[in-house]
C-alpha cells in the first residue's frame, strides 16, 4: 500500500513538471504566433555602424544578410556573412552562424513591438581575420504580415592575428577589433 502512494505522489509531480515544461513552450509560441511569426524561411538585411572601443578602435560601416529557418515561433536558426569597411580602405567579411530569440511576453504580447535577443558567432576573413562574435538586443516593428523593422544595439568581438614587425623576426599578437553596434534591420 506504502509503495502505491508513493507512485502516486510521483506520479502527481511528474505531471506539474510536465505542465510547467509545456507552459515554457506553449505560452511563448501562442504570443509569436500572435504577433505573426510563423514557421519556415526567414531573412534578414541589416545596415550599421559600429564604434570602435578595442585594441583597433576605429569605426566601421557594416552590412550583414542573414537567412535560415524559423525552427519554433520564438527562435530562429541561420547563418550569414556581412562586409564592414573602415575608413582608411579595411575591409572584412564576417561569415557566421545566427541564432535569434523573439521574446514575446508581458507588455509586448499583442503589440506590433517585440523585443529581440540575437547572437552571431563564426570568422571573418579579409584585412580582418579571425574569431568573431556579435550578440545585440533590439526592437522589431511589424510593418505588414510577413515584414518588420529592427532597431539593435550591441556588441562586436573581432579577434585579429596582426602582424607585428617590432616583433623580431616578424611575429604576430591577437588585437581585438572589437566595438558596440548600432544597427537598423528589415526582416522578411
Amino acid at each position: 500500500m506504502q509503495g502505491q502512494t508513493q507512485n502516486y505522489k510521483e506520479m502527481k509531480i511528474t505531471k506539474k513538471i510536465a505542465a510547467v515544461l509545456a507552459s515554457l513552450f506553449l505560452v511563448p509560441s501562442v504570443s509569436a504566433v500572435a504577433a505573426g511569426f510563423d514557421t519556415g524561411y526567414r531573412g534578414f538585411v541589416d545596415l550599421g555602424y559600429t564604434v570602435g572601443v578595442g585594441d583597433y578602435s576605429d569605426g566601421r560601416f557594416e552590412v550583414t544578410t542573414t537567412h535560415g529557418y524559423q525552427a519554433l515561433p520564438w527562435l530562429f536558426v541561420g547563418g550569414g556573412f556581412g562586409v564592414n569597411a573602415w575608413g582608411d580602405g579595411f575591409v572584412s567579411v564576417p561569415i557566421f552562424a545566427d541564432a535569434r530569440f523573439d521574446i514575446c511576453k508581458g507588455v509586448f504580447t499583442n503589440s506590433r513591438l517585440n523585443p529581440f535577443v540575437d547572437v552571431k558567432i563564426g570568422g571573418s576573413a579579409g584585412d580582418a581575420q579571425g574569431f568573431y562574435f556579435h550578440p545585440s538586443v533590439g526592437l522589431r516593428f511589424a510593418a505588414l504580415d510577413k515584414l518588420g523593422v529592427s532597431f539593435a544595439i550591441g556588441y562586436t568581438l573581432n579577434n585579429v592575428e596582426v602582424v607585428d614587425f617590432d616583433i623580431i623576426g616578424g611575429g604576430s599578437i591577437h588585437e581585438n577589433f572589437g566595438g558596440i553596434s548600432f544597427k537598423v534591420g528589415v526582416d522578411f
